[in-house]
């Protein structure tokens, strides 16, 4: 006999008094779970059916690997041991339910199971995580040399829905760090490459895409529907001008500060923008003054910022 731990899901915690972990002594894996309903009978319910034997939508781990690859029930254990149970929350025809899956956020669906499996063994994110990641939004800004492994990333992660800023196209000179692009997209829209590219890791994410500059105009508008925005351009107007819009955005469920206003309006920032170098100062959260006049005039010819009728900037270019 070994000494095993097997891993609750949090869904099935409420008939096992409340533990998110058992140990038990078992040779086997159906030993280990034939001892675990022993001792929380209401759990056997959910796990096997009424001929005694596992039920379809109940994935079982030994460790990172799962079962049905090894020796389903008969699978061997030794010492220290863990057993991961992964229930999927909904049944039924497959086909049906990938279709379904595309509108439902509440739920995973058995193909989802088994793609983010090695996410759902990890007692730091399991189920109730996995769906924070479906449910959750994440705007990318630029899609470059920092903008590409994050959309990769995310995507395969699981994230519901990206977004993605950029009106560049793909030159040559970014292939050797923008690894989402190859040869033969060189001259296409970036954005448009990162869709099809993001389709094919992970076809259960929800890909917009924005060819726009971004700028004191649209920026509000853009980033109003996103959990987490990401700046992945290389120039410091950019960076100012997507803190400003979060920060007025994070205000407008409180009460507005007027200087946050100022800040959406004018560049450089007015002094009343400008927060002290020490920690705990109100106001905006930036650098504590404004650019030099020739970092400005640097940033301006490296990334190609325009000034908006209004005098404010306008830039989304990625590295």
């Amino acid at each position: 006999m070994a000494a095993v731990r097997i891993i609750i899901p949090t869904a099935l915690r409420q008939y096992a008094a409340n533990h998110d972990a058992v140990e038990v002594e078992a040779e086997s894996v159906e030993e280990a779970l034939g001892g675990l309903v022993g001792r929380f009978d209401q759990l056997r319910r959910h796990l096997y059916s009424d001929d005694g034997r596992l039920r379809n939508f109940v994935n079982v781990y030994v460790n990172e690997e799962d079962i049905r690859y090894l020796g389903r029930d008969a699978t061997t254990l030794k010492k220290g041991d863990t057993i991961s149970i992964v229930p999927s929350i909904a049944g039924g025809s497959s086909s049906l339910m990938d279709r379904l899956a595309s509108k439902r956020k509440d739920i995973l669906m058995p193909a989802e199971i088994k793609r983010y499996s090695r996410h759902l063994i990890l007692p730091e994110v399991g189920m109730a995580g996995q769906l924070r990641l479906k449910q959750s939004s994440a705007l990318i800004i630029g899609a470059g040399g920092l903008g590409v492994p994050l959309t990769q990333y995310l995507g395969a992660a699981g994230v519901g829905r990206l977004g993605i800023v950029d009106f560049d196209v793909i030159d040559e000179t970014n292939l050797q760090r923008q690894v989402l692009y190859g040869t033969r997209d060189v001259g296409r829209k970036k954005i448009e490459v990162a869709k099809e590219r993001v389709a094919q890791i992970n076809p259960n994410v929800d890909v917009q895409t924005y060819e726009t500059r971004l700028t004191s105009d649209n920026a509000l508008d853009i980033l109003r529907d996103y959990d987490v925005v990401i700046d992945g351009t290389d120039n410091f107007p950019t960076r100012y001008l997507v803190n400003d819009a979060r920060v007025r955005r994070a205000s407008s469920t409180r009460r507005k500060a007027p200087a946050t206003d100022a800040c959406m309006r004018n560049r450089p920032h007015p002094a009343s923008c400008r927060p002290a170098r020490r920690a705990g100062s109100s106001g905006c959260s930036r650098a504590s003054s404004a650019p030099s006049k020739r970092s400005r005039r640097s940033s301006s010819s490296s990334a190609g910022e325009t000034r908006s009728s209004v005098g404010s900037w306008s830039s989304t270019r990625s590295g």
